[in-house]
């Protein structure tokens, strides 16, 4: 199988190979805050069923003793905006990393595509 995959990439031009490793790390970072996104929902659901206890939270106790946030009411509509502002942001990246994949496949394929057309003339 390695084998077979060794070949594969023997397909693709060397630079459009770095440009494949260069996605790596967005891809990683679009894993890790999927799931900091995960845990930040939980941390939401916590916080929505006993909106008393949020300050008692690891970071977000301290979040909220920064800013001065008092009221269950603040604490619920403040905790709701930051996870949705930051689901918008990951996902915001999670877009760009679908579009620059998108975008390098089409590179690969017409890259492999005129090495075959060259190779049958």
């Amino acid at each position: 199988m390695l084998e077979t995959l060794r070949k594969c990439l023997m397909l693709i031009p060397p630079a459009m190979r770095w440009r494949w490793a260069r996605l790596i790390p967005l891809i990683a970072l679009t894993a890790t805050l999927e799931t900091v996104g995960t845990a930040g929902i939980f941390a939401l659901m916590k916080i929505l069923s006993d909106p008393a206890q949020a300050p008692q939270l690891p970071i977000v106790g301290a979040l909220y003793h920064a800013l001065s946030i008092e009221g269950e009411r603040q604490i619920v509509l403040i905790s709701t905006a930051i996870v949705a502002l930051f689901y918008v942001a990951k996902n915001c990246l999670a877009a760009l990393d679908v579009y620059l994949q998108s975008k390098l496949t089409g590179a690969s394929t017409a890259a492999l595509a005129d090495a075959l057309l060259l190779g049958y003339l």
